[in-house]
């Protein structure tokens, strides 16, 4: 069957947690040749309009094609979902699923 591409991307909201999955051309795809996975932390700072307008990798996922996807994904992330202005540090959580698995 053919694969779907998802990464789920989690972060803290007061002490609530949600997680979004994107499916599609998101996932880099030299990560999806190799089978790279992994959890990528970061910190992103939040305008007061809610895009972000910085984000540095805080935690590496292990693979570099992950890291190097996971700051410009938050800021495109963010003119769809907007954040409360200020700083947070989340985690994006890269996984490759095969919907033949379900």
């Amino acid at each position: 069957m053919k694969s779907v591409l998802a990464f789920a991307f989690t972060a803290l909201l007061s002490s609530t947690a949600f997680a979004e999955v994107v499916q599609g051309n998101a996932y880099p795809p030299l990560a999806v040749r190799m089978h790279e996975e992994g959890d990528t932390g970061f910190q992103a700072e939040y305008g007061p309009d809610g895009l972000a307008i910085s984000c540095s990798v805080t935690k590496s996922s292990g693979f570099a094609t992950l890291d190097d996807a996971t700051c410009p994904l938050v800021r495109l992330q963010s003119h769809f979902v907007h954040h409360a202005h200020g700083i947070r540090s989340d985690v994006m959580i890269w996984r490759i699923h095969d919907i033949s698995d379900r």
